[in-house]
């Protein structure tokens, strides 16, 4: 499967020990398979640092044992509550 992250930079082994702070679901490193979402980020993450967007890419393999991760339906609706949740603290990221 084929994800997407908007950056500053090049970012050619992703992890989590690098995250700057706690996001919307916890330390880690976010990921989207919609290349337009990365690259809104990216414009965004070179306008905070006034430096070049980079959409990084990346072959991630379909077994996902050992991670934590969230997948959401088509439903608008469902992905609004549930980052509403979080940012109120009702959620915690090690919830997922």
């Amino acid at each position: 499967m084929i994800v997407y992250h908007g950056s500053s930079e090049i970012i050619t082994k992703p992890d989590v020990l690098h995250s700057y702070r706690q996001l919307d679901f916890g330390q880690g490193f976010y990921v989207t398979a919609l290349k337009e979402q990365a690259a809104r980020w990216a414009r965004r993450k070179a306008g905070l640092n006034a430096g070049i967007g980079i959409v990084n890419c990346y072959d991630m393999e379909e077994e996902l044992t050992g991670l934590k991760y969230k997948t959401f339906s088509d439903d608008l609706y469902e992905w609004i509550d549930f980052v509403c949740k979080c940012r109120d603290g009702e959620l915690e990221y090690n919830e997922l």
